[in-house]
């Protein structure tokens, strides 16, 4: 059946000539023909022995009581096809939290009811999605697609459930059939010829609806998990961040010699990928991340080029891996280019720490070694957390307590919970994290001391906030101890002269 992927405007650019066919309605078009034929061709299953005559077989088959139930056989495997063709779509679209906002929240509330109450639900979907009255699927024609934006995962769903149909329903429809006629019981026969309809025409659906993506998304899938195999289990970050800090303060991606000014080094690159807080707030407010940026600290380049090619891949593969993770979807892009996602924690503390596993994940899946090729840095402008918390208390001068106002959770987490969330990460989820830009509020010194002290000596903390290209406050916090790196910007001193 046609989904999102296939109707118009629903599949990307480069896709666009090949649904043409199905937008055409030929597979239902098949689905239809097949429905019939299976029916009535198998009604001489039970064709009286005494009907040997092409006339009598002809009037058994078209013109007697039989008629009507081929029909009906017919019209039931084209009907539970296209349902559980479309419930796979549908299902797997909700499942994963990309259905559109209007059809999502009643769809989550009715599966979150009781068993008894899901299974009525699933009886309804398979009553009225091929009559074109089920909220979330939209019927055109004989064309059908869930409520949804493009999603590879979701249009692979479909063919799925078509196969597993097939699967479940032609054994029991040629064993039915077999017993029916060595042991003369003709209620195994029909039986029989009702699961065999609907396996023959759900396996047509396999091969010819979507198939396509199924094989994409299969393919996609086994790829990324070979070059994650290839990379092999990575452990120990905490030991190795220090030599990879070290590299990285003793060399730089790339160098040139200029003819004036001698060797010329490039920095190295932080690419944003995961954005939230503030960044996306208003643009996405559906997004439920509310630390600003991730990013990918790019380590095994030598030019800008390949950097920015890695970085293409990083973040295509990081969109794929949450668009198929239950309960995530990417509502956009953000201001400075990262995603924009919905991540629900699932078994981890915040939405936040499953983003940052994700990217782990998405390093290992590129074929990239984390935290030698490719690095993860943290920029979560934990200021704003800090005023979300003021604000949402009405405790003004709050120091120290973050709000994660962007989740519906509402977490609230003092310094200490704060710097044991970094920890954990580092440490026991192996999250090669080399870089905390404004990992506390600017006013929480106390915070900043802290974790200069537990990792500061392995990865870079980074004042940006807490000292706004100011030479006395750069100064200050160095002598204190509270950072180990700065991040200098002309826009924040407000002139070049004091910025050099």
């Amino acid at each position: 059946m046609m989904n999102a992927c296939d109707r118009p405007g629903g599949a990307p650019p480069h896709a666009a000539a090949a649904p043409a066919a199905l937008q055409e309605g030929w597979v239902i078009a098949n689905h239809i023909l097949v429905s019939f034929h299976v029916a009535f061709i198998s009604s001489v299953l039970v064709l009286p022995p005494t009907s040997l005559l092409k006339w009598h077989v002809l009037r058994f088959v078209f013109a007697s009581p039989e008629t009507l139930l081929s029909a009906i056989f017919a019209y039931l495997s084209f009907h539970l096809c296209i349902a559980l063709h479309e419930m796979g779509h549908f299902l797997t679209a909700a499942r994963l939290n990309a259905l559109n906002e209007r059809a999502l929240l009643q769809v989550k509330e009715r599966l979150r009811r009781p068993l008894p109450f899901r299974w009525l639900y699933y009886l309804e979907l398979l009553v009225t999605i091929p009559v074109g009255r089920a909220f979330g699927v939209t019927r055109e024609g004989l064309n059908y697609y869930p409520d949804a934006p493009y999603n590879l995962a979701v249009a692979a769903a479909g063919p799925r459930a078509s196969r597993n149909t097939a699967l479940a329903m032609l054994p029991p429809a040629v064993m039915l059939i077999t017993a029916g006629l060595i042991g003369g019981q003709a209620w195994s026969v029909y039986a029989g010829r009702l699961l065999l309809g609907v396996g023959v025409v759900a396996l047509l659906d396999f091969w010819l609806a979507d198939r396509g993506k199924y094989a994409a998304f299969r393919a996609r899938e086994r790829l990324a998990v070979e070059k994650a195999k290839s990379v092999g289990a990575v452990s120990g970050w905490l030991e190795q961040a220090p030599g990879v800090k070290r590299r990285m303060l003793d060399g730089r991606m790339q160098q040139a010699t200029h003819e004036r000014l001698g060797p010329v080094t490039a920095p190295w690159q932080f690419r944003n990928c995961g954005m939230g807080g503030r960044h996306t707030e208003k643009e996405y407010p559906e997004s439920n991340i509310s630390m600003q940026e991730a990013m990918f600290l790019i380590l095994g380049t030598h030019s800008y080029q390949e950097a920015q090619e890695l970085t293409v891949r990083l973040q295509t593969r990081l969109k794929e891996i949450i668009e198929s993770e239950a309960g995530c979807r990417v509502m956009g892009i953000g201001l400075e280019g990262g995603l924009a996602p919905y991540i629900e924690k699932g078994s981890y503390r915040l939405p936040e720490v499953r983003l940052w596993a994700m990217m782990k994940r998405t390093i290992a899946e590129c074929g990239y070694r984390p935290g030698v090729d490719v690095a993860v840095a943290l920029d979560p402008a934990m200021s704003e957390l800090e005023l979300a918390y003021r604000t949402e208390f009405n405790l003004p001068d709050s120091v120290g307590t973050y709000l994660f106002w962007r989740d519906k959770a509402k977490t609230v987490l003092d310094r200490d919970g704060v710097l044991d969330l970094y920890a954990a990460a580092i440490e026991r989820d192996e999250i090669p994290i080399l870089s905390i830009e404004d990992g506390f509020s600017e006013h929480d010194r106390e915070g900043w001391r802290l974790l200069r002290q537990r990792l500061g000596d392995r990865i870079f903390i980074i004042g940006d906030d807490l000292v706004t290209t100011n030479d006395r406050t750069i100064e200050h916090a160095a002598q204190h101890d509270l950072i180990n790196c700065v991040l200098v910007k002309a826009n924040q001193i407000g002139s070049l002269s004091e910025t050099l």
